[in-house]
């Protein structure tokens, strides 16, 4: 395979987990000095990620970076602790869409009272916010992951919410696309993916990482083509696909594998600095023959 020429690109983005993590949550110590490298060199790296703002932030602080970066799915655009921009769900559909879930999928009010679990856990997300439909071992594992914990109990018949910008449910990972389905009635009002297997996100219409990105990279002055993106998810195709150059790790899933430029190893290999070293090498053979 024919690599293209790295200075035609001013830009990576990158998934967070499956990509940046490895499957323990951590980056690796090779990684982290090439993310230092790239900044060194004022070469943008945008982190592109499912998760809520706050935890992306976290992340991002960790690792020394200042720029952009892309939270819930792509709903929602910061920069440090300020929220650039969000492309929230409209309110009307959101409430048609909490009703026709707890209708379709049988979730009951009366379970978070007795303290029952049910099989589906919905998630809300609003700016820095994470709100549920129950306490679960899901909600328990996510917090234990992000660091985070949510900020409360949402309940079905709320007469007053804040806007909205994801709604993720976790559900049993075989039923993931049986759901989506019941939920069709709704594929021209908002946007459907799956980011890992038994989590099922929506947002606002034509929202994803992908046009999280378009809006960053023109903010920079550039275009979608002089990205480089990687990630691993099904959640992560249409970033690979606009992207000049798209990269699928090796974790990844095979529809991703199938549509991106190039493979890389897995997260546990550190696929992601085969990238990084690739566009490193290019500035240090132009600092040498400068």
């Amino acid at each position: 395979m024919m690599l293209p020429h790295p200075s035609q690109f001013c830009a990576l983005a990158t998934d967070i987990d499956g990509t940046l993590l490895r499957s323990d949550h951590t980056v690796s110590a090779e990684v982290l000095q090439a993310i230092g490298a790239l900044q060194e060199r004022s070469f943008p790296i945008i982190l592109a990620s499912a998760r809520l703002p706050a935890s992306v932030r976290k992340i991002a602080q960790s690792l020394g970076m200042t720029g952009f970066y892309v939270a819930s799915n792509g709903a929602v655009i910061g920069q440090g602790s300020n929220l650039i921009h969000r492309n929230s769900i409209p309110s009307e559909t959101l409430v048609s869409l909490m009703h026709h879930i707890q209708q379709v999928l049988n979730l009951k009010e009366s379970s978070i009272r007795e303290g029952t679990t049910q099989a589906v856990t919905v998630n809300y997300y609003s700016e820095f916010q994470w709100f549920i439909s129950q306490h679960s071992p899901r909600v328990e594992e996510e917090a234990s992951i992000i660091g985070l914990e949510p900020d409360g109990i949402l309940s079905f018949s709320a007469t007053a919410m804040p806007l909205m910008d994801k709604v993720l449910l976790m559900c049993p990972s075989e039923d993931t696309l049986s759901i989506q389905e019941k939920l069709s009635g709704f594929q021209t009002e908002l946007m459907f993916s799956v980011s890992n297997p038994g989590f099922l996100e929506i947002t606002a219409p034509d929202v994803s990482k992908a046009s999280g990105l378009q809006t960053v990279i023109e903010t920079l002055g550039a275009t979608v083509r002089e990205m480089v993106c990687v990630g691993d998810g099904d959640n992560d195709r249409l970033m690979i696909q606009q992207a000049g150059w798209g990269v699928a790790m090796g974790n990844g899933v095979p529809a991703l594998k199938e549509c991106a430029d190039q493979v890389v190893a897995t997260n546990d290999q550190d696929g992601l600095l085969e990238v990084m070293q690739w566009l490193l090498d290019d500035m240090r053979e132009s600092h040498f023959s400068g």
